[in-house]
């Protein structure tokens, strides 16, 4: 009997989760992202709601992965293709690069995050939100191609909230052939 997801656990709680509550979760979902990728399959759809905790009276943090509504052949897998929610999105699926099975491990990665810390990491109503607090954190990719931008730079430049954020600083710019807001090159990064 699934009880409830690790979001209504953590709603429940009120608190963040410990290292070993956090260690059993991880090493369940490590298992079955191990068996989906032997498979070819991505899940992204991998966040708080569908981790679900199996009878957790008699077995605590014992859980399941659900809904595969979205997973889907990694072969399948096309570079343009939107998917996963924007808190738990890997780079690469905003920024147009070839999608692998690794898009599941940056939510995991997401995932035990916010478990620990109680907040999401790389939240935002936007991508290019996302975006932003991905570089201010871990700092702009070194060598992001330039065929990437191709259809993507739009959402920075006339994307969902940047054109009202947008002063002084913030131009456009190009560094290595890559459109890219000037404020994520500006960053120190």
């Amino acid at each position: 009997m699934l009880d409830m997801s690790i979001w209504d656990l953590y709603e429940q709680k009120q608190e963040t989760f410990t290292l070993n509550e956090i260690r059993s979760v991880t090493q369940q979902l490590l298992v079955a992202f191990e068996a989906l990728k032997g498979i070819g399959i991505i899940h992204t759809d991998l966040k708080p709601d569908n981790v679900m905790l199996v009878n957790h009276k008699s077995q605590p943090f014992r859980i399941k992965l659900i809904d595969f509504g979205l997973a889907l052949p990694a072969s399948e897998a096309e570079v343009g293709m939107e998917m996963q929610p924007i808190p738990f999105r890997a780079p690469e699926v905003t920024l147009g690069l070839p999608i692998t099975e690794a898009i599941d491990m940056w939510s995991l990665g997401c995932l035990l995050a916010a478990m620990y810390f109680g907040i999401w990491f790389f939240p935002g109503a936007s991508t290019y939100d996302q975006m932003r607090a991905i570089c201010q954190l871990l700092g702009q990719p070194k060598k992001t191609p330039a065929r990437c931008w191709d259809k993507h730079w739009a959402v920075f430049y006339q994307g969902k909230g940047l054109d009202s954020r947008m002063g002084a600083n913030d131009a456009i710019s190009v560094q290595d052939g890559v459109w890219c807001p000037a404020r994520m090159f500006k960053l120190g990064f």
